[in-house]
């Protein structure tokens, strides 16, 4: 079938043409027992109803449907929620309700809204913050009309193949849930010294303990701190609150704070008014370029800087950033610094840990602070109504297990392996799914351009069909409007 040209027996028709929103806005009754479904009862794109409120606990009136009814939600239109109820019910006004008519059914009414082509078309019509659309906007989408019997085959024809692409999706999932247990349980039985249990008993003498590792670290954190005293980087007292590990540690393990082990410092405050005279534009991270175990640096902006702003927050290789602001379940999530960019700084609400022996690989610190601190920064942050945050000071006080240098190194190298594969596999299953959503919307583009079923010289052709219905409803349109200017001449 060349572009532009439709399947015998099919007729070009636009949403307006087939359907029109016509149920009526009902009141809630003490005695109903109808459900209610709002937007949070559909998930984006998932084509589905889940879940309900009683109809009869409102107080404002809702939009009747009826089973058969497609039901598309006009708030935010790229989030594609729509579903064919299968039952009687109420609705939110943020829904379109479209009741099926002889030239459509509402089956094949959801699959034309789920495609991708409407979903953009859609999306363009709006613009926002909170953008949403109404009958008018959709109205005009035009696609390919089959006859109603040939909607039937094709509706047949999508549901059996979502429900194989439904089933790898299932598995899919699962697969990735026990990828997420597998990496856990490693992460767990590495910072319990599980195992590397087998590697301790086979040696009998280690180069460095853990209490001579710490005492390194403590040596070169007095050695800076006259230095990072005057610039107010550290604090050389003792953290004010007690070590609380939340797991049990081999007995040649130590406990020590994240401040006794590296230099924490906050960044530069970001503020319009902010103009230095001497300044340059530097790259900055933000807390939406901190994520928990990597760094997102698809977009990262920039601001003017001093030169002695550049060279006192220059990030270096092994940095350990962590969130200070956000929300309460973003505070401490980080990743550590590979020098991905030059001259490259943080703003305050990220802080920066740089550890002061070089030989502590950053990301055992790191990814212990992602896996097991997230209770201690939940219980340690402040929540305002905006942000939340939590103070240097805190920070500071995060427990950290030191094991002896020769089992840290050797636990983080066991975990980049192990953790390696494990991402792996996961990008895998993540290509898969985007695969199957690639494969649902092959789908309905071959649906409607006639290529997913044969079809069939019996079938009523839809065009006459589809003819005298948009006459039926201009007549009607017309009496409507002629009875209204008899009333008013009245």
């Amino acid at each position: 079938m060349s572009e532009g040209q439709l399947p015998k027996g099919w007729a070009r028709a636009t949403i307006g043409d087939v359907v029109q929103p016509t149920r009526p806005k009902i009141a809630p009754k003490p005695t109903s027992i109808l459900p209610f479904v709002g937007l949070e009862h559909i998930k984006p794109h998932s084509m589905s109803i889940d879940g309900a409120f009683r109809f009869c606990d409102l107080k404002s009136p809702a939009v009747h449907f009826l089973p058969g009814d497609v039901l598309y939600g006009r708030l935010r239109p790229y989030l594609n929620k729509v579903a064919v109820a299968e039952f009687e019910g109420a609705c939110s006004s943020e829904f379109i309700v479209l009741p099926p008519t002889e030239v459509v059914i509402g089956a094949f009414l959801k699959y034309l809204l789920h495609h991708a082509r409407f979903v953009s078309y859609a999306a363009h019509q709006v613009s926002g913050d909170r953008p949403r659309i109404d009958f008018g906007q959709i109205a005009a989408f035009e696609f390919g009309l089959p006859p109603v019997s040939e909607q039937a085959r094709i509706v047949a024809a999508i549901d059996a193949l979502f429900v194989q692409l439904d089933t790898a999706e299932e598995h899919l999932t699962k697969t990735q849930h026990l990828l997420g247990q597998y990496r856990q349980s490693i992460i767990r039985s590495a910072y319990r010294g599980d195992l590397t249990q087998g590697w301790r008993s086979q040696r009998s003498r280690l180069r460095e303990s853990a209490e001579s590792l710490l005492h390194r670290l403590k040596v070169a954190r007095a050695e800076l701190a006259p230095a990072a005293r005057r610039k107010g980087a550290i604090d050389t007292k003792r953290p004010g609150v007690d070590i609380q590990p939340n797991l049990v540690c081999p007995e040649e393990w130590v406990w020590t704070t994240l401040g006794d082990i590296s230099e924490v410092v906050g960044g530069l405050t970001k503020d319009s008014k902010r103009k230095p005279k001497d300044g340059v534009e530097a790259p900055y991270l933000r807390v939406a370029n901190v994520q928990r175990g990597f760094l997102d640096l698809s977009e990262v902006k920039t601001i003017l800087a001093t030169p002695d702003e550049l060279k006192a927050l220059k990030l270096q290789r092994g940095d350990i950033l962590l969130n200070e602001g956000g929300d309460l379940d973003k505070l401490g999530r980080g990743w550590v610094w590979e020098e991905q960019l030059e001259a490259c700084i943080h703003q305050n609400h990220v802080f920066r840990a740089r550890i002061f022996v070089n030989e502590v690989p950053a990301a055992y610190i790191s990814r212990y602070i992602n896996e097991f601190c997230q209770p201690f920064f939940m219980s340690q942050g402040t929540q305002t109504t905006n942000l939340a945050s939590v103070s240097m000071s805190k920070v500071r006080q995060v427990p950290i297990p030191i094991p002896p240098l020769e089992e840290l190194i050797e636990i983080d190298r066991y975990c980049v392996e192990t953790l390696d594969e494990t991402e792996g596999l996961s990008t895998v299953v993540g290509q898969k799914r985007e695969l199957l959503k690639v494969l649902r919307q092959s789908a309905l583009v071959a649906a409607f351009s006639g290529e997913l079923v044969k079809q069939d010289s019996t079938d009523e052709p839809v065009g006459d069909l589809l003819q005298r219905t948009i006459s039926c409803r201009e007549t009607g349109v017309a009496r409507q409007r002629a009875r209204k200017s008899k009333k008013v001449a009245a």
